[in-house]
């Protein structure tokens, strides 16, 4: 019989649940079964998966990739740079919205598509004959956005317009969470992991010193094509360096490495796992990192720290939304 890697209960069919590798939110495909008890996958879904939700949402909510359970009515605020929000669909697509001048105030209630903003429509104009309170009200259909300027995408992180934050513990833990869901997916042994990073992933203040941020600039992981949006995974373990790691990389731009274990025995293991979220298809790639043992505990102390790791970050965080404005 199976146990939970959180709880160490026994899974049975009552309590068994499947685990996303990649949460569903970001169009993960693999699943796990019998790794997690329906309890700890809610409550760890409640918590990191949740925080890593509200950080990456803006960016999985440009695209139309398939999901598990769909996600309806998208909306991703933009903030203008004199903090006006203006909402989009997919795509950075206009959302389509209803205005209403009254006499002291203007209303505007945004939708997802054209149905939606005429049943709308017929609904309010209605109120508003019944109600008898108005006269002369100005109902308008519209979709264009009659606003000039610069738009900023933001999320929980944001502090001022321009300006998004990635990272935190919760959030490190969630990135640590899909790397343990990839090895275990790769039929690595509960044992070979070490018992600190499952404690990480279930508890925030347990030692966190397991994922940071990892953008190299002298050499390519693998190879990007020119219209390709992709989550990777690769999963790497030498007995003969005492090392189990991952490196994730999660819509091209959100990239770490995650230390599973820094005294491996194990069996060697080398894996690559990528999925296009455009074309909705699991890539034939490989990659493949130049980190060995001392390296990676290097980078433990100082990699998160350097300035090249926020201008690689931003560099590729901007290509990823050159290519989402490149599918409208």
């Amino acid at each position: 019989m199976a146990n939970c890697y959180c709880c160490k209960k026994d899974i049975a069919e009552i309590n068994t649940s499947d685990e996303h590798v990649i949460p569903n939110f970001l169009g993960g495909v693999l699943k796990l079964k019998n790794k997690l008890c329906k309890i700890c996958n809610e409550t760890l879904g409640s918590t990191v998966d949740k925080e890593l939700n509200n950080q990456l949402k803006w960016a999985a909510d440009t695209l139309s990739f398939k999901r598990d359970r769909p996600k309806k009515n998208k909306r991703i605020d933009f903030a203008a740079a004199d903090g006006q929000n203006i909402p989009v669909g997919e795509h950075l697509q206009p959302l389509p919205f209803l205005q209403m001048e009254l006499p002291k105030e203007e209303i505007r209630i945004y939708v997802s598509n054209q149905e939606e903003l005429d049943s709308l429509t017929r609904r309010k104009v209605k109120e508003l004959e019944k109600s008898g309170k108005y006269k002369n009200i100005n109902v308008s259909k519209l979709t264009e956005h009659k606003h000039e300027g610069l738009y900023y995408f933001q999320n929980n992180l944001s502090r001022t317009t321009g300006e998004m934050g990635f990272g935190g513990v919760v959030y490190f833990r969630a990135l640590t969470k899909i790397a343990l869901n990839y090895a275990l997916y790769n039929n690595v042994d509960f044992e070979d992991i070490s018992h600190n990073v499952i404690s990480f992933v279930k508890d925030s203040k347990a030692d966190k010193k397991y994922c940071w941020f990892y953008y190299p600039t002298h050499y390519k992981i693998h190879e990007l094509k020119d219209n390709e949006i992709s989550h990777l995974l690769y999963l790497y373990g030498c007995p003969k360096e005492n090392v189990l790691y991952a490196y994730i990389e999660l819509l091209n731009f959100e990239c770490c490495i995650v230390l599973l274990n820094d005294n491996y025995t194990g069996p060697r293991i080398e894996s690559t796992y990528c999925y296009d979220l455009i074309e909705s298809k699991q890539l034939n790639k490989s990659a493949k990192t130049l980190l060995r043992k001392f390296h990676i505990l290097e980078c433990l102390e100082i990699t998160s720290k350097l300035k090249v790791t926020v201008d690689m970050h931003s560099k590729k965080l901007n290509t990823f939304i050159s290519k989402v404005e490149s599918t409208q």
